[in-house]
């Protein structure tokens, strides 16, 4: 099967409300419509549905009728709850290491990871083993970090905030280098371009501020 093909449009974290009906008073996920059927051990035309899902979910909600229709293209295929959910961890792990790709996830980006987990009908538990924890970026006291690029505040301020937060501000990129922030995380800087030889990740300002944050708040 080809790699899953994620669309990361709309990277919102609106609380869009999942559908459901509701039988016995209890609220039911749309996927409890399906037959719950043992797994086999290779699901056919698999693409045929994540297509279909990809598109539903551009927008971070299903409507009843992208519902239904993601019900029907199950039938069709002929597939179990077991193997449709299945596919939707798979397709959480690709939105993850889509996120993961810069080095961290922001906190936008984790709470899109929760929001289309709830959508496809899985728990904090598999959102946690997408995220992994041991692997989140977190800064800590006396981490070196280096600027570079016109940010849209002055350079000076972003220095004051981080030696407040005790961060060791640098002008040059050696292998002791925490992180970089970048007024374009893309850029093809001298310092971006030693960064990326290092290993070390490159952060917008917003990426930065929120790692701020997670730093100040940490030591309160």
């Amino acid at each position: 099967m080809e790699p899953l093909r994620v669309s990361l449009t709309g990277h919102h974290a609106k609380a869009f409300a999942v559908q459901r009906s509701s039988i016995g008073g209890q609220e039911q996920h749309f996927l409890a419509k399906l037959v719950g059927l043992l797994p086999r051990v290779k699901t056919p035309r698999a693409d045929d549905y994540l297509d279909v899902l990809d598109r539903a979910l551009v927008d971070r909600q299903l409507s009843l009728d992208e519902q239904d229709e993601l019900l029907d293209v199950a039938r069709e295929l002929d597939l179990g709850l077991p193997e449709v959910m299945e596919l939707h961890r798979g397709y959480l792990t690709a939105l993850a290491e889509a996120a993961w790709e810069d080095g961290l996830v922001s906190g936008e980006e984790e709470a899109d990871l929760r929001l289309v987990a709830s959508l496809l009908g899985l728990g904090q538990r598999e959102v946690a083993d997408v995220l992994g924890g041991e692997r989140r970026f977190r800064l800590s006291s006396g981490d070196r970090v280096v600027f570079t690029g016109q940010m849209r505040e002055p350079r000076d301020v972003w220095e004051s905030r981080a030696q407040s937060a005790g961060l060791d501000v640098t002008g040059g990129v050696t292998k002791r280098t925490r992180l970089v922030v970048a007024a374009d995380p893309h850029s093809m800087s001298g310092k971006a371009g030693k960064a990326r030889t290092y290993g070390i990740p490159i952060v917008s300002e917003d990426l930065f501020a929120g790692l701020l944050g997670d730093l100040t708040g940490s030591a309160r």
